[in-house]
């Protein structure tokens, strides 16, 4: 999308799908060698999104050292995931990362289960993020120690996104998901730019977003000419039944990480 020419279009989320392995890869990093991952397996939807933040897990994990034992596609209509998680078993990876994009998450965690094979260490690109769903379908015990990665979230200290989360539950009943928020935070840039620029001129309001920083309830946003994001996306693992956040260490909400994952419940 960012490489064919276009001149208005800038992405309102801290990254692009190349960048969604950044902050597990530091936390990698970070461990001492003998809690690191020797093995990974990477079984994903057949999806756009997934596939790019796939091949950029792989590509990060394998300079890292880690080395890869599995690593295929299954189609977007998979609804029985017994024969791929009985393939990702036997190959005994010690971490698994997953480009589930929703319902597929906690299918392929409940064939898992069946397997009665549990990694070290499993992160999931979508499914874990839906709180409202994820604890139900795999089990709430079962979602201990589960990595994902998210855009925003409602616990995030940046400015006004305690009135953002506070406003719209007044509104709809509700607390807002991961859509809402980034559909706001698309709001915020275009208002920022708009009320700097004072018109709607096209150019004018690329031109001031291509050199100024928007702050924003996902926190702060800058672009390059090509419109992609320069942010942080917030590297989350269920804790104690919640969906609790490790990086940025500006917005961390809990003092430690669980790993290894424990096993199934």
């Amino acid at each position: 999308m960012f490489n064919r020419g276009y001149d208005y279009l800038f992405f309102a989320q801290p990254s692009t799908s190349l960048s969604l392995p950044d902050q597990f890869i530091a936390l990698i990093e970070s461990l001492p060698a003998d809690q690191r991952p020797k093995t990974a397996a990477y079984p994903t939807q057949d999806d756009p999104n997934t596939d790019v933040a796939i091949e950029a897990f792989r590509t990060a994990l394998t300079k890292l050292g880690v080395r890869s034992v599995y690593h295929e596609k299954y189609a977007p209509e998979t609804v029985n995931f017994d024969p791929l998680a009985d393939a990702v078993a036997r190959a005994e990876p010690d971490l698994i990362v997953h480009g589930a994009v929703s319902a597929d998450g906690v299918g392929f965690v409940k064939a898992l289960q069946k397997q009665r094979f549990s990694p070290e260490m499993l992160f999931q690109i979508n499914s874990p993020s839906v709180v409202q769903t994820f604890g139900k379908g795999v089990g709430e015990k079962n979602t201990e120690g589960v990595f994902t990665i998210t855009a925003w979230s409602p616990k995030a200290t940046y400015p006004g996104n305690e009135r953002f989360v506070k406003d719209y539950t007044a509104k709809f009943g509700t607390a807002p998901t991961e859509d809402a928020a980034n559909a706001y935070t698309a709001g915020q840039v275009l208002e920022a730019a708009v009320r700097a620029v004072g018109s709607l001129d096209q150019d004018k309001l690329r031109d001031w977003l291509r050199s100024h920083t928007v702050q924003t309830i996902v926190g702060p946003l800058k672009w390059d000419d090509r419109g992609v994001p320069d942010g942080d996306m917030l590297l989350a693992q269920w804790q104690g039944g919640n969906l609790e956040f490790i990086l940025p260490e500006s917005q961390r909400t809990v003092d430690g990480v669980v790993n290894p994952k424990p096993g199934w419940s």
